[in-house]
């Protein structure tokens, strides 16, 4: 097992546990969306959430978890990638390889990493007794991942941006 499909497994079960052990305390019609300032503004039904968010994790969950395993599989035209006549030699092809499958797992377990702290602060806000959130639990988490997602991006495009002299 890779690490990031070890860390995606690791953040589907905390997923899971928040889900279980608060199911039953939750309210029926629960608080799903806040505002800018952290005020509810928008509720559904604790079934549906739920069910929506869990497909969401496993949207989210499955391609940086399989597409990793398969990628090398695919025909090199399929491959959008600079210079990839470089990086696709035999002699940086294994290299290459792992440097995008790392990528993937990475971006990927940042997604859910994401989505995993948005459950949790869905259900703290929605076991107080006026649900919301303050605006730094809505701000900070977003800032981090688009920070992350900046660098990630800046990293990917440093990595395959020219051939290695």
């Amino acid at each position: 097992m890779r690490i990031h499909e070890a860390a995606l497994l690791i953040l589907l079960v905390i997923a899971a546990v928040v889900a279980i052990s608060h199911y039953e305390r939750l309210p029926d019609r629960m608080a799903t969306h806040f505002d800018a300032s952290g005020a509810a503004d928008g509720w559904t039904s604790r079934a549906v959430f739920f069910g929506i968010y869990g497909v969401s994790l496993l949207l989210a969950a499955g391609p940086p978890a399989l597409l990793p395993r398969y990628i090398r599989r695919l025909p090199e035209s399929a491959i959008n990638l600079p210079h990839k006549e470089f990086w696709l030699a035999p002699e940086r092809r294994d290299a290459t390889w792992a440097a995008i499958e790392g990528r993937l797992g990475a971006i990927g377990v940042a997604v859910v990493t994401l989505l995993v702290f948005v459950l949790h602060l869905i259900v703290r806000a929605n076991l107080a007794p006026d649900p919301g959130l303050r605006p730094i639990e809505i701000w900070g988490p977003i800032a981090a991942f688009l920070i992350f997602t900046a660098a990630w991006t800046v990293g990917l495009w440093r990595r395959f941006a020219r051939p290695e002299v």
